[in-house]
């Protein structure tokens, strides 16, 4: 749910010019040049044009992907209830990084196997892995920084989040790399680390079966099946901007689509996704993007899959 360097993400600027009466200006350039001297002439650069629209083609329902893991032991059924199941992972080169919610530990899985784990730190809500370093968010509000030993992990520091008001039913639930920032989630993003500033959501526009998309950059028509029902940034890399798309039929709750587009930092479309259907409403992070690579974890009653997704055509 979402790495960063010098971003040049929202490119837009705002120009503005004087204009004088004409008769005035005509005067007054011909007291300079009695003078002899001559106006200077301000460079006012010319204001940036908007990008251009991008029409993004409909994306096919069949969902192209390769099968990294799956471990039926990682759920547990609940009758009449969500399955207790992992609620975020991670990828770290061909390594899969699970919260494993039920033994309370970290497990690593490497060609579809489980090769280590060790014990949680803390309660985790979620993580996010860059450069080494792991970064945690607990139940306390706080992230901790912590690196990788063969032991387990060793703690760096902590990073204390803003207290939320009382009486709030919200709580900080994600934690994830955008551009160059660490934000943490409660309802509203918050700057945990980095340079700032936090990037504003995206601007949509339903139409008829359709909606029009603007971030700054990206100009894009995105068409559904359905009726257009929300738009997610899921991730922001140094590249790539991804945003999961959901339609939905009001008179039907098994009648929705959900899949993601792949946008490059100027506006310009590199790929559709079709993805898997949720085989569970179990909350949690549903996906990863590592390398330019688009993953899914998938969670039922029953097992929890691991995909990388392909893209369309």
């Amino acid at each position: 749910m979402r790495p960063r360097h010098p971003l040049r993400v929202f490119s837009g600027q705002w120009s503005s010019q004087v204009i004088r009466p004409a008769g005035l200006l005509t005067i007054a350039m011909g007291l300079l040049a009695g003078c002899g001297a001559t106006a200077p002439q301000p460079a006012v650069p010319p204001p940036t044009p908007s990008p251009a629209q991008v029409a993004v083609p409909t994306t096919p329902s069949t969902v192209r992907s390769k099968l990294l893991l799956e471990d039926p032991k990682l759920v547990i059924k609940q009758e009449e209830q969500l399955p207790l199941a992992p609620g975020t992972f991670a990828i770290i080169g061909d390594e899969i990084i699970i919260n494993d919610y039920l033994q309370d530990k970290i497990a690593i899985y490497q060609g579809g196997k489980r090769i280590t784990a060790f014990d949680k730190p803390s309660t985790i809500v979620d993580m996010a892995i860059r450069d080494g370093k792991w970064y945690l968010l607990d139940t306390d509000s706080t992230v901790t920084v912590y690196t990788r030993t063969t032991k387990g992990l060793k703690q760096i520091r902590t990073i204390p989040l803003p207290e939320l008001d009382p009486g709030t039913e919200s709580a900080y639930n994600s934690l994830y790399f955008e551009g160059p920032n660490l934000i943490a989630y409660n309802g509203d993003p918050v700057l945990v680390d980095g340079p700032g500033p936090v990037l504003p959501e995206p601007e949509t526009t339903k139409l008829d079966h359709a909606f029009h998309l603007t971030d700054g950059n990206t100009n894009a028509t995105i068409p559904v099946k359905y009726d257009p029902f929300s738009i997610d940034r899921i991730a922001l890399t140094d590249q790539h901007v991804f945003y999961e798309v959901t339609d939905w039929a009001d008179d039907n709750d098994k009648q929705f689509r959900q899949f993601i587009v792949q946008f490059t930092l100027d506006g310009q479309l590199v790929h559709t996704y079709a993805i898997h259907r949720r085989g569970s409403t179990a909350e949690g992070r549903q996906f990863v993007v590592t390398d330019g690579k688009l993953y899914q974890m998938w969670i039922s009653n029953k097992t929890v899959k691991v995909f990388l997704i392909e893209p369309n055509g």
